[in-house]
């Protein structure tokens, strides 16, 4: 399965209590032009096991709010 995930400022996501990704999307960062805006820029493959699986997103903000958003699709 590929997790999509969108963020501004910057986030780590954890499922089953394993951090499987960590980006940052602030103001400036990923280039001089970058507005840390929300966009589905990244993804990582995940692997859901069977039953009840925990998904968490620690965001952090830095300037202007902050957002985040994700979709889950099979490959």
């Amino acid at each position: 399965m590929i997790l999509k995930i969108g963020y501004s400022d910057e986030i780590v996501v954890y499922l089953n209590g394993d951090v499987i990704f960590s980006g940052r999307n602030a103001l400036a960062y990923r280039d001089d032009n970058s507005l840390g805006l929300l966009g589905m820029d990244d993804q990582v493959k995940t692997h859901l096991r069977p039953g009840l699986n925990e998904l968490l997103v620690a965001v952090t903000e830095y300037n202007g709010g902050w957002a985040f958003e994700c979709e889950l699709s099979a490959e």
